[in-house]
């Protein structure tokens, strides 16, 4: 068949096809067929498809899931934005208050987690912000640890999924390793999908989102 072989299989793409059009469907099928973001991309020459490729190449349903996937990669990279702590609710919003306003409550499920630290809000213990920053600087005081080295703890960790050193430069918790594809969270490394299908109890014990079963 001669048209078996799309003669691009992204705009991007330089090479001769080498990859048939059922090929391309099923690799599309099998990274958006599960519930991890695996974005598409090019076999041969690993090129982002578009909306518009899985469009071409792939089934109706599966391009309204690449719109969504793609909508909420966004939304997170965005500094206003926190989805939502609580057990088994897949929310999220934009917070227009930021610090000032540290209170965020979920408007599907009522949860409320603090802006600022990423936490849930009960975790506060009612303490203010500042508080909970200035207990924060005192254990990093009390356990010795420079300035830089708690930078180095905070924003770099080991995947869990592949061992590939991930640096975290912003946004929420909930990290998606780039060589691997592995969800986690960053503070305690548990399994993302093992949160989200059961609740917060799948997190360590240590970590600062666990909750007792049943509970957020």
């Amino acid at each position: 068949m001669p048209d078996a072989f799309p003669d691009k299989i992204t705009d991007t793409c330089k090479h001769r096809t080498q990859t048939c059009t059922p090929c391309l469907g099923v690799m599309i099928t099998s990274a958006l067929g599960g519930k991890e973001w695996l974005e598409p991309e090019c076999p041969e020459c690993k090129a982002k498809l578009s909306i518009y490729d899985v469009q071409k190449f792939g089934i109706p349903t599966q391009a309204e899931t690449f719109d969504k996937r793609q909508t909420m990669k966004y939304l997170q990279s965005l500094v206003e934005y926190r989805s939502c702590l609580g057990p088994g609710c897949p929310s999220g919003q934009l917070h227009e208050g930021g610090e000032d306003s540290p209170i965020v409550s979920c408007w599907s499920c009522g949860f409320k987690q603090c802006f600022t630290h990423r936490m849930p809000w009960d975790k506060h213990s009612g303490k203010t912000c500042e508080e909970v920053e200035a207990d924060i600087q005192k254990r990093i005081e009390v356990e010795g640890i420079t300035k830089s080295e708690e930078l180095i703890r905070r924003t770099s960790k080991i995947c869990p999924g592949c061992k590939f050193d991930i640096e975290k430069t912003g946004g929420c918790e909930h990290m998606i390793c780039q060589k691997c594809r592995y969800q986690f969270c960053f503070v305690c490394l548990a399994s993302w999908t093992e949160i989200k299908e059961n609740d917060n109890s799948r997190h360590e014990k240590t970590c600062t989102f666990w909750a007792p079963p049943g509970r957020a």
